[in-house]
């Protein structure tokens, strides 16, 4: 085995969790060290290295480290980044960091316009938004969303086309006399949320969130051009688990409404 090639490409950084895999397959050889298993050789960093195609230095460099500190080494960024020169210095990177984690911690997504404040408070300049998401990229925080959501879909001919109809009607019935009443329904789920906060790859999301959207309250509610209806919104919970809020407001429900209200 102490001749085989490494099936590793080179040259690249190692992650964090290949980092966590060299402590485990280090300690591992060690215990079989110990327990006399072993079969080419006793030493257990130069074993761990012949296992992950990792070089033997670098394993003994990460050992050390978590030995004294408990955790692994953070990744190293690759490539010389000393000559690309960037309007953010190095300084305010830790300012950003607590920034982000304190938002989490507070249940409060970050944005990129907290962290253009914050660089604004320290820089005493703006830091155009392009700028900011490629450098909070090579600190290794991501902008994805806090959990999956389907996008919405385009209009089709026939909605636009009612739209249209809608309006024509409208200033039909306004110049014959009559006063326009809008009204509309919706919904609001209990634990509603921003979906998207900035995130570090390395050490994950602290942002707590409730595991399910709550309750789901529906509403309808009435207005003239000049104000709301008095007496005219309805809320309730809505009880069917299957589809969304549009199989609260079937036709008997919406009679009701407007029979009483």
């Amino acid at each position: 085995m102490m001749n085989e090639p490494s099936y590793r490409r080179k040259g690249k950084p190692l992650s964090t969790e290949e980092k966590w895999m060299v402590v485990n397959v280090y300690y591992q050889c060690d215990q079989e060290r110990k327990e006399g298993k072993y079969t080419e050789t006793k030493d257990a960093h130069t074993r761990t290295s012949n296992y992950t195609g990792i070089g033997r230095r670098q394993v003994v460099d990460i050992i050390r480290y978590y030995n004294e500190t408990g955790h692994v080494p953070i990744p190293a960024r690759a490539g010389n980044r000393a000559v690309h020169q960037t309007t953010i210095p190095s300084l305010v990177e830790e300012p950003i960091r607590k920034l982000i984690l304190d938002k989490h911690l507070e249940g409060v997504v970050c944005t990129a316009k907290h962290v253009q404040d914050l660089l604004k408070r320290i820089l005493q300049k703006d830091i155009p938004h392009r700028t900011l998401c490629d450098h909070l990229n090579r600190m290794g925080f991501n902008y994805t969303r806090t959990r999956k959501k389907t996008r919405s879909l385009r209009e089709t001919p026939q909605v636009r086309q009612q739209r249209h109809s809608y309006i024509h009607d409208i200033r039909k019935f306004r110049n014959a006399g009559y006063k326009t009443v809008y009204l509309d329904e919706s919904f609001l789920h209990h634990y509603h949320g921003h979906q998207f906060s900035w995130f570090n790859q390395d050490i994950g999301d602290y942002l707590e969130r409730p595991s399910g959207k709550g309750r789901r309250w529906c509403f309808i509610d009435a207005m003239l051009e000049k104000g709301l209806v008095s007496n005219a919104c309805v809320i309730f919970e809505a009880k069917k688990s299957s589809g969304d809020y549009h199989d609260m407001f079937n036709a008997k429900h919406f009679q009701e409404w407007w029979n009483e209200k």
